[in-house]
């Protein structure tokens, strides 16, 4: 079981949509979120955007993927003032920026923050990271290596309280191996298993199931008529032969949009998918 924590969640203007700032109590680490529209007055205001520190930039592209740009600054906020100037890269709409309360980070603190940060951000496949991986291959001494790793422990915490869960993978290898966990659907030889998660429905990576839609779903152009070129233009998917593939794990809004993906025709994900025990997802819920 994960221990408990108190996150001190700060609105500096009394409003949930304006700049905030997060902590724990009894820890230096310190979040301070704001938008792209309040980004100036949180500059003139919020002190510890003038110490060193790890920023994210966060947005949505046409397709609503979600992407993210991540970096270091010794000044946070003349970093950030210079992308928000920088009228060529006005794509992003929510900044992040951490620091140490005390301003104590040093540049080899946050150099090693931004490399093993990308690297946490590119594995948990949730949001296209757009710089890509860093190569920053700066030492960090070693008394000061586990502060910076419960850091990133904190700040993962922290930024998933903001509603930005970047560094969580959608699933871990534990809760796969569970099969108490998981749900299956079968139509003609489709074969796809998922999760339902506290984020709603994972279809798991290997889920194999037939590419041809039903006529109906194609007339009134449901979410498997629509979807999936989204998915197959992303590589989420791809075809082989007459059937189609998950290539990696995938987060859905719903039971139901992840079923009718999969059997391609209308479906209610709560009644046609079913746990080991043969129990359908609404009656387990309903228990």
């Amino acid at each position: 079981m994960s221990q408990s924590r108190t996150i001190i969640t700060y609105l500096v203007d009394g409003n949930p949509q304006w700049v905030k700032t997060v902590e724990f109590s009894n820890r230096l680490i310190k979040g301070i979120s704001m938008t792209r529209k309040d980004f100036s007055v949180a500059l003139k205001s919020r002190p510890e955007l003038w110490f060193s520190g790890i920023y994210f930039l966060l947005w949505e592209d046409e397709l609503g993927n979600k992407i993210a740009y991540l970096w270091q600054a010794t000044i946070l906020g003349k970093r950030l003032n210079d992308h928000y100037k920088n009228t060529d890269k006005d794509f992003w709409n929510t900044a992040i920026a951490f620091t140490y309360k005390d301003g104590t980070l040093n540049e080899s603190d946050i150099n090693f923050l931004e490399k093993e940060l990308i690297l946490a951000a590119t594995q948990a496949n949730r949001y296209k990271i757009q710089n890509g991986n860093s190569w920053n291959n700066w030492l960090i001494q070693e008394y000061r290596k586990p502060d910076m790793e419960e850091f990133i422990e904190d700040l993962k915490i922290l930024i998933a309280n903001l509603g930005f869960n970047i560094l969580h993978p959608l699933v871990s290898s534990y809760e796969i191996a569970e099969e108490s966990n998981l749900y299956y659907i079968h139509w003609r030889w489709s074969n796809a298993k998922g999760m339902y998660t506290e984020e709603w429905f994972i279809v798991l990576k290997g889920s194999v199931w037939s590419g041809e839609l039903v006529t109906s779903e194609i007339k009134r152009q449901g979410y498997a008529y629509k979807d999936r070129p989204i998915l197959l233009s992303e590589w989420i998917i791809k075809e082989e032969w007459d059937k189609i593939i998950f290539l990696e794990n995938h987060l859905f809004a719903s039971p139901s949009r992840a079923s009718c993906i999969v059997l391609g025709r209308a479906s209610n994900g709560r009644t046609e998918r079913k746990d080991n025990n043969g129990k359908t997802l609404d009656e387990n819920e309903r228990q």
